[in-house]
């Protein structure tokens, strides 16, 4: 009896309804170790009249003549060695047996008319947490070696790297995933990186590898250079050669993999372990050509203003070209400056902030390179701004002193103008005004003399919000700029200073209409986002509750980077819940928008959430005031904060949970919150409900589950998995004594009290 197939059930069923018709030709296609002959078996063990005949180590064609051709279905697995030879004869077959079905399996497809070709890709990889198909059969091979293994919450991110590193492939798994019998995921995500040339798999890619043409190994080489996935441009900038014709052979091989976006686009990619195999096999000076080209390209391609998401890790592998050893030269360290340079123009803001460790390495890299002293002090003006927004205002000016010294050194007006705007913007948060006042409209001189309408245009929009006596006719001017120059990006911001100006002198109608001027200007997610969340706070203002509002836009900008976004409604989520007497409820939501990095205004809500300790946390030091960001709304919130009566106090004993979930008190404890965590909110609040009303009851598993993960369906193993790891992950939280095992289900515990904090 063949095992059942995990994460294969879609091609499971087509592959079955093929075999049920009338082809007569099926072929299973796919790189080495994607599960062709699982799947073949599979769909063939309830048949009857079925021949298998395993080719994988046949290489002479003579040994086709051989076969028994006189059933129903003749399953030719492995066919690689033989492909031209069974090629030749498949029509004179179908001729000679008209009941005759054939089901192949094999690298690239044998291309006869009448053949039903069905491509395998790996199965999906862990993206968050760890699950998904090529998870659940990882978990379902290790269990077979190492019954009833349950991998705790420390283990899971391992779990997942490892299975990333074998690029989910089926064989990889199922060769790898039984030594968890013997050692623990650690040491094995060591070992398989340390003995990839050792492995079947590998033995199987040299084998492959070797059949290559000399153009085509060669090309493979070049295309190592791509992190994830790439474009056949790209692909075309980096290969020696003609790309379209080479890349279309090793896509026929199944060396190469394709999807089709949601835009009718082509996305290539090389599975890791090819890329990792075939990268030694090439020749060191062709490969460092082609990382020189790759690095250019992905420069030129940023540089115009490209949707960064799509080639983030292509941009990361450029970053990373000049933390290798030995020293760094102007061509490594140039097109890697240009790309952190790129990063930070759209939507005004800087790389992502797990980019500041790459940033400091390629700065220190690149000091003594030769490289454009230029390019070095804007990619000291993108440090200083990502510290900045990071709340490490030291190191911020120390950047961006540098920056000003070269851009000044240089007369790099254009440079200096940003430099000096960033530092107005600093030197106003720090609470010097003068300072922030002379810099900005220094800023503003520079940017006019650098002729760039752009940069003028922002320099001005910096100028009114620390000069705010003059911002009208100072947005007037760079919104007439901004508009000549086509720059949508600059609109949004223009529009959203005024509306701020008009919402700090409580102009609430006006401001209204500044937001939806922006609105009709705002080219991408975050900037539409930006006008939500002022759109919110004009409503804020009015008095009304958008404290909902604001963790609904939290949630829908989770995935859209920078994250400056996210970090703000959420902190502002926490500002209304505070002023609303909430404390538990605010000081969940600040704990979880203190947590990003991109948080701006850091120092008003850290400041908040200091002061929200001696109303939550025993013991904690009072904070009598509450120091607001420069203009009147701020004030304005800060005071209502101030004067807002708490909320009926809660009993101190008692398991607090709070509304929908989203953070929890355990006794004598501080809230925790499950913000970020959606399907722990989720697993909680049912368990909440189910506590209030049936005090000793247990909820099973797939209970718990269709919670969590409401529309997801899963295998029941898999299920049961996630659910252990949810609740493991809530006792680390702190909900350890009081949520409770009994038989396959769970609770709280009955001799707590437990209310929500909404009552």
């Amino acid at each position: 009896m063949t095992e059942p197939l995990i994460g294969r059930e879609s091609e499971l069923r087509e592959l079955s309804e093929l075999l049920a018709s009338d082809a007569r030709v099926v072929t299973l296609s796919g790189p080495l170790g994607v599960g062709k002959s699982s799947l073949a078996r599979a769909a063939t063990q309830s048949l009857s009249s079925v021949e298998h005949v395993d080719l994988h180590a046949v290489g002479a064609a003579e040994a086709l003549d051989d076969l028994r051709r006189d059933t129903d279905l003749l399953v030719l697995d492995g066919a690689d060695g033989v492909r031209d030879a069974l090629r030749a004869r498949v029509a004179r077959w179908l001729d000679a047996a008209p009941g005759l079905t054939l089901l192949v399996t094999l690298r690239e497809a044998l291309d006869l008319p009448a053949e039903h070709v069905i491509e395998l890709c790996p199965p999906a990889l862990p993206t968050e947490g760890f699950s998904g198909p090529a998870a659940d059969l990882f978990l379902a091979r290790a269990r077979r070696a190492r019954p009833g293994y349950s991998p705790s919450e420390a283990e899971l991110p391992i779990l997942a790297e490892l299975v990333r590193e074998l690029d989910g492939l089926p064989l990889a798994i199922e060769l790898t995933a039984p030594r968890l019998a013997v050692m623990g995921p650690a040491a094995l995500l060591h070992r398989t990186r340390q003995n990839r040339a050792s492995g079947a798999l590998e033995r199987a890619l040299a084998g492959a590898f070797a059949a290559l043409e000399p153009e085509e190994q060669a090309a493979l080489t070049e295309l190592s250079v791509f992190a994830g996935g790439f474009s056949l441009e790209a692909a075309e900038q980096v290969i020696e050669g003609p790309a379209l014709e080479l890349i279309s052979r090793l896509r026929q091989k199944s060396w190469v993999l394709a999807h089709a976006l949601p835009n009718g686009e082509v996305r290539l990619a090389l599975l890791g372990s090819v890329r990792d195999f075939v990268r030694p096999k090439g020749d060191a000076r062709r490969i460092a050509n082609a990382s020189a080209r790759h690095a250019e390209w992905f420069a030129r391609w940023a540089e115009r203003g490209k949707p960064l998401a799509t080639e983030r890790e292509n941009l990361q592998a450029v970053l990373e070209s000049v933390l290798a050893a030995g020293p760094v030269t102007a061509r490594q360290a140039e097109p890697a400056l240009r790309v952190l340079i790129a990063l930070s123009a759209q939507d005004r803001r800087p790389p992502d902030a797990r980019y500041l460790a790459v940033l400091d390495a390629v700065l220190a890299g690149t000091r003594d390179s030769g490289a454009d002293p230029v390019l070095l002090a804007q990619a000291l003006w993108v440090s200083g701004m990502a510290r900045r927004r990071a709340g490490d205002a030291a190191r911020a000016l120390g950047d961006l002193g540098r920056a000003l010294s070269v851009a000044r050194t240089l007369a790099a007006a254009g440079v200096e103008g940003r430099v000096l705007a960033e530092l107005a913007e600093l030197l106003e948060l720090r609470g010097e005004h003068g300072a922030a006042c002379e810099h900005a409209r220094a800023a503003v001189a520079a940017a006019t003399r650098s002729g760039e309408p752009r940069l003028e245009a922002a320099a001005l929009t910096t100028l009114a919000r620390v000069e705010p006596a003059s911002a009208d006719a100072l947005l007037e001017r760079a919104a007439a700029l901004a508009a000549g120059a086509r720059d949508e990006a600059s609109l949004v911001e223009i529009e959203l200073a005024r509306a701020e100006l008009s919402l700090d002198a409580e102009e609430h109608a006006r401001a209204e209409a500044r937001v939806r001027a922006a609105g009709e200007h705002a080219p991408t997610p975050t900037a539409r986002a930006a006008c939500e969340l002022m759109r919110l706070r004009i409503e804020h203002d009015r008095g009304r509750d958008v404290a909902a509002g604001y963790a609904a836009l939290a949630s829908s900008a989770r995935e859209q980077p920078p994250g400056a976004v996210e970090a703000l409604a959420l902190g502002l989520s926490g500002l209304s819940a505070a002023e609303q007497g909430r404390w538990g409820d605010a000081h969940a939501l600040l704990s979880s928008s203190l947590a990003l990095p991109e948080l701006d205004p850091r120092p008003f809500f850290t400041a908040l959430a200091r002061w929200l300790d001696a109303r939550v946390l025993p013991g904690a030091a009072e904070v009598a005031a509450l120091p607001a960001p420069p203009g009147s709304w701020w004030a304005r919130a800060a005071a209502r904060v101030l004067r807002a009566r708490q909320a009926p106090a809660l009993p101190a004993e008692a398991l607090v949970i709070g509304p929908l979930g989203r953070w929890f008190r355990t006794p004598s404890a501080p809230p925790v919150s499950l913000e970020r965590r959606k399907p722990l909110a989720k697993i909680v609040d049912r368990l909440a409900e189910e506590r209030l009303t049936r005090a000793d009851a247990s909820l099973p598993w797939n209970e718990l589950q269709a919670a969590g993960w409401p529309d997801e369906r899963v295998l029941p193993e898999a299920g049961a998995h996630r659910v252990r790891v949810a609740v493991s992950t809530l006792r680390k939280l702190g909900l350890g004594p009081h949520l409770l095992t009994r038989g396959t289900g769970y609770l709280f515990d009955a001799g707590v009290p437990l209310v929500r904090a909404s009552e």
